[in-house]
């Protein structure tokens, strides 16, 4: 991942006057707890307006890191997520509290967007909590103690591909998917059931 600046970057921000903003992006990555894929990722900018950076719209927030050091321990470092709106609150409610998400960091030149990020970081989320109208993530590398083997679980009647997804392949107009078989809303009722993600030969316990 880069770390360092560009020649461009660095003329511009050793001149005296600048219009040019070195904004820092971060894209939170929900990870379903059920499946271990991707569900979608929240895109925010530290910014006063949105900001589209490699086809992707960046929404304008507010949030703060935190680095706390001691000689007894590691660094800890957080972000703290302002979220009036609770759109990664009532995710992270969704998702026990967020742990095991990925959370990129990009730092950009915003005098032109068609630079690569002048610095990338990729951690994980290894606690939160929440507060009125904030989230705060502390973040981490991941354990691989804790990491999911085989990374796809076998379930007999539960799919695990994402709905719509390249491996799902559905495109119907049906917009809800209960992940079954022969369920109300699975893979049965909209002739999907070759694509089924499950594996209904695995014989019942008992």
């Amino acid at each position: 991942m880069p770390k360092h600046l560009s020649i461009e970057t660095v003329i511009e921000k050793n001149r005296i006057a600048s219009t040019t903003a070195f904004v820092m992006l971060i894209e939170v990555g929900v990870i379903n707890e059920v499946t271990g894929i991707l569900d979608e990722t929240i895109y925010l900018a530290r910014n006063n307006e949105d900001i589209t950076y490699q086809g992707n719209v960046y929404t304008a927030a507010a949030f703060d890191f935190n680095i706390e050091e001691s000689s007894e321990s590691i660094p800890e470092v957080s972000v703290s997520i302002q979220d009036p709106t609770g759109a990664v609150m009532s995710r992270a409610e969704q998702y026990s509290g967020g742990v095991g998400w990925k959370v990129r960091f990009k730092y950009i030149n915003t005098g032109n967007l068609t630079l690569e990020p002048e610095i990338e970081e990729m951690v994980y989320v290894v606690g939160a909590t929440a507060q009125t109208y904030s989230m705060d993530f502390t973040l981490g590398a991941r354990n691989p103690l804790s990491q999911r083997f085989p990374r796809r679980m076998q379930w007999r009647d539960r799919c695990s591909w994402v709905y719509k997804g390249d491996e799902c392949g559905y495109t119907g107009g049906e917009t809800f998917c209960d992940y079954t078989l022969q369920g109300p809303d699975g893979c049965g009722v909209k002739g999907n059931t070759l694509r089924f993600g499950g594996f209904p030969g695995i014989r019942p316990r008992g």
